[in-house]
């Protein structure tokens, strides 16, 4: 995580079993309330449930590699406590 305009930025590159894998990704995070984590490509929005997870699937492409970069919107930062991968 770093400072990124007074947010915070969070990046994970994976390289994938093969190409086409598909991983889980669980970050666990606390922060102000009314934070979202957007893909930054996509524009994809997710909020932490109530127990403070977000959950997002990575998919590798064509060069068995998976990764996402997320920036944390709203008004304070996250802080990250686990990022756990898993192959699905």
């Amino acid at each position: 995580m770093t400072q990124l305009g007074g947010g915070s930025f969070f990046s994970v590159t994976v390289h994938a079993a093969a190409p086409g894998a598909h991983y889980l990704l669980d970050i666990s995070v606390s922060g102000a309330p009314g934070l979202s984590l957007t893909r930054i490509w996509r524009r994809n929005v997710r909020y932490a449930d109530s127990a403070g997870h977000v959950l997002l699937v990575l998919s590798a492409g064509s060069q068995s590699e998976a990764g996402i970069s997320l920036i944390v919107e709203g008004e304070g930062m996250y802080n990250f406590h686990n990022v756990v991968l898993s192959k699905i």
